[in-house]
């Protein structure tokens, strides 16, 4: 099992630049909860009602959207 460490300032920042629509309010708060408190996708579903399914793909859309950030970044 992959942990998943995304610093909380850059958590916010992506949370900040991705929509709404894209990532609603209850599964960005199941995402702090797996990214800052180290929940498990299933505890972090129980304490916001969002399927572990869709915390699962929301982290991983947010660690790939992570990993191309820094990549740029560090290269210029």
């Amino acid at each position: 099992m992959k942990i998943n460490v995304i610093p909380s300032q850059r958590l916010n920042a992506l949370l900040d630049v991705l929509p709404m629509r894209e990532i609603p309010e209850q599964t960005r708060a199941a995402l702090r909860l797996v990214f800052e408190s180290g929940y498990s996708y299933e505890l972090a579903s129980l304490r916001t009602g969002v399927s572990s399914k869709r915390i699962s793909l929301a982290a991983r859309k947010l660690d790939q959207i992570d990993r191309i950030l820094l990549k740029a970044y560090r290269l210029s």
